[in-house]
């Protein structure tokens, strides 16, 4: 059961316990936009850091399922689709992504639907993500949040990030030295014989991400 939570008063103080439970909800997206703002001020632009020519524009090249783990895998190409980088991730953010990618929202919203509609409603928006290095088989990411004229950056993982990414229709970004060493060339008519026969990917999967 995902998407609300039911909230019963069982005292004569109902009413008052209700009203509470309201102005709360109510002044959720405000302290959240209240917090990223704070937090904005220092932490800089990504436009304006040293390293921007370091970063790939990447782009969501399709999902596929490793035979060997039955685990998701994401796959994400360069622009001219010529090498995909693979990362495996977790069922409900393949699903996720599915969705997204489909347009087919769900009955009731999900986790990553209500982050947004918070962010929304606190005037926040994603502007970009970065997936950036790799760590003991996982791999980083950072959103970065626009909050009026300030930019936040969040750590996340990769698959969240991607996910909102496609909710804000933001630019996803690789670290460039990162998707040299771990994509893989993509030969169109193999991966179309590959996609066929269900034989992917068989690196070491490691940890959903």
């Amino acid at each position: 059961m995902y998407g609300y939570v039911c909230i019963h008063d069982f005292t004569k103080g109902g009413k008052k316990m209700s009203l509470i439970k309201n102005l709360f909800i109510a002044a959720a997206p405000f302290v959240l936009a209240a917090c990223l703002s704070a937090h904005s001020q220092a932490v800089a632009s990504p436009s304006t850091r040293s390293e921007e020519n370091k970063w790939l524009e990447v782009q969501i090249y399709r999902l596929a399922l490793d035979p060997r783990t039955n685990q998701p895998v994401v796959l994400l190409s360069d622009p001219m689709e010529e090498r995909v980088m693979p990362i495996w991730i977790g069922q409900f953010e393949a699903n996720a992504l599915q969705s997204e990618r489909m347009d087919l929202p769900a009955p009731r919203p999900q986790t990553h639907d209500l982050f947004a509609a918070v962010m929304e409603k606190a005037k926040l928006k994603v502007l970009r993500v970065e997936i950036t290095h790799i760590k003991a088989n996982t791999y980083y990411a950072s959103m970065w949040i626009e909050s009026g004229d300030s930019l936040i950056e969040v750590d996340s993982r990769p698959s969240d990030a991607l996910v909102m990414a496609l909710k804000f229709e933001a630019p996803m970004f690789i670290a460039k030295s990162l998707f040299m060493d771990k994509s893989l060339p993509l030969h169109k008519e193999e991966d179309e014989e590959e996609e066929e026969d269900g034989d992917l990917w068989y690196e070491d999967p490691g940890l959903p991400i």
